[in-house]
């Protein structure tokens, strides 16, 4: 049976004292760790499973992570290395541009791979080299339908051509002119001149399709969960006796479907939480954001009420919108119910890896930049930061009390602006103090970024319930 987890943690003493738990810890984390359409075929739906740093590569084999891509090819995740772009590089999704390339590069098949990536992409007349717009070559490139562009990249289209932006009467020529330019850098020797700039458009193609793939909403939304789970595990230290972590496969539409009525989700974790003779301290680390909408602040109540029920704690995330939310929403009456004080919300989402390239994480297999030019804020891979919450908790209650509420040594992100190097921070939003404070008094707790610091702070050191004032 559970006891209750006070969220009202301190961890701002400097007094290193050894605590000594006698009951266990168990950690579930919950939230959709095998695509929906995955724990459907493979009956994983709501499976509860033990996970630890021994076990972790078989626990995602046996939770089968997958996303299907609109060219109708399937990525399966093993283990976090396939998330990186040399894994996927090496599937079947590559493997006819990887043939392009190399028979681009040997005289004997160079001029049948060149006309073959001719009239794949429909790249018309021979290449010039002058008058290049750098600014608009990615706009170019990535320019048709996602779905278009999967099918000519991987060799199943060759009957549109490559539709071109919208930004001016732009020709035929200046993509001609574009390619030349873009392929220029990439000399092969003994190949012929059209060819040296084939060879830099599938290099290209390639950046493009590895791109559209790992930037994709569901690609980044299993590589955040997992990644997130892999940090409290393997990041802090803790009695192995004392400390279990459990995975809950509940995605979004398997907890619309329990708000709904279906008792899958509750006859499982009841069973699993009341199954056992020890006095334990139960958290469900949910892998969930939620806004200020009715459905999302309903799901909460769910989940809110759950907890109470198993009388252990729920903490998840609370989007932009919540931390704004007036005093007439729906979010404030949540606040004033008596299962709210099992909740805590934190807030902003945290940065869980580096951009790929050159000057970041490189790539191996092919050449490959993330982001060629500045790079996109929203397409960082960002997590939950209920998972930073986690590992407080865990430390706190196995590590030394009371304790700093640090996360440090998170990814540094080091970017140029102007002509200055700077340290991105590792929340999403660089909060001021009087923004923290507002958050707070939403009854969200809100974890600080700094400049030049690749770490994080919970603001107040303590974790609140949303019920707190």
């Amino acid at each position: 049976m559970s006891g209750r987890l006070d969220f009202e943690y301190g961890f701002n003493s400097n007094n290193a004292q050894r605590s000594e738990p006698d009951t266990p810890m168990r950690v579930y984390f919950m939230g959709g760790f095998s695509g929906a359409q995955s724990a459907i075929e493979n009956n994983t739906v709501n499976k509860i499973v033990k996970i630890d740093i021994d076990n972790f590569d078989k626990v995602m084999t046996k939770l089968c992570p997958y996303v299907d891509l609109p060219s109708g090819h399937q990525l399966t995740f093993n283990e976090l290395e396939d998330f990186h772009p040399d894994s996927i590089f090496e599937t079947s999704i590559f493997k006819n541009l990887r043939r392009l390339k190399n028979e681009l590069g040997h005289s004997v098949t160079s001029e049948q791979a060149a006309q073959e990536i001719i009239t794949r992409f429909q790249l018309g007349s021979e290449p010039e080299s002058q008058g290049i717009d750098t600014d608009n070559m990615s706009k170019t490139v990535v320019a048709e339908n996602s779905d278009d562009m999967f099918e000519r990249l991987l060799g199943q289209k060759q009957s549109a051509p490559v539709a071109l932006t919208e930004s001016g009467a732009e020709s035929k020529g200046s993509v001609d002119r574009f390619l030349a330019h873009l392929l220029s850098p990439h000399i092969i020797k003994n190949a012929t001149p059209e060819h040296q700039n084939l060879m830099m458009f599938i290099d290209t193609a390639m950046e493009v399709l590895m791109n559209s793939i790992i930037h994709a909403k569901e690609f980044q939304a299993l590589e955040s969960a997992w990644r997130s789970v892999r940090d409290v595990v393997f990041n802090e230290e803790y009695d192995d006796e004392n400390q279990l972590f459990y995975i809950i496969n509940t995605d979004d539409e398997a907890l619309e479907s329990a708000v709904a009525g279906d008792p899958t989700l509750v006859t499982k974790l009841s069973q699993h939480i009341k199954d056992t003779d020890l006095d334990t301290y139960d958290v469900l680390i949910g892998n969930y954001l939620f806004s200020a909408d009715n459905e999302d602040i309903t799901r909460l109540n769910y989940l809110a009420s759950l907890a109470e029920t198993l009388k252990c704690q729920l903490v998840a995330a609370a989007g932009d919108d919540l931390i704004k939310a007036d005093e007439t929403s729906l979010w404030t009456e949540f606040r004033k119910t008596p299962q709210s004080s099992h909740v805590a919300l934190t807030y902003p989402r945290v940065l869980l890896r580096i951009p790929y390239g050159a000057k970041h994480e490189e790539v191996d297999g092919f050449k490959f930049e993330e982001f060629r030019q500045t790079h996109q804020h929203n397409e960082l891979l960002w997590g939950n930061s209920s998972f930073a919450c986690a590992r407080l908790l865990v430390r706190q209650y196995h590590g030394f009390v009371p304790f700093d509420a640090n996360i440090t040594e998170l990814p540094a992100f080091v970017y140029t602006a102007g002509d200055e190097q700077k340290l991105h921070a590792c929340g999403e939003y660089l909060l001021s103090e009087q923004q923290l404070i507002d958050i707070r008094k939403q009854g969200i707790s809100p974890f600080a970024s700094f400049r030049n610091k690749n770490c994080i702070r919970l603001f107040g050191d303590e974790i609140r319930a949303v019920n707190a004032c």
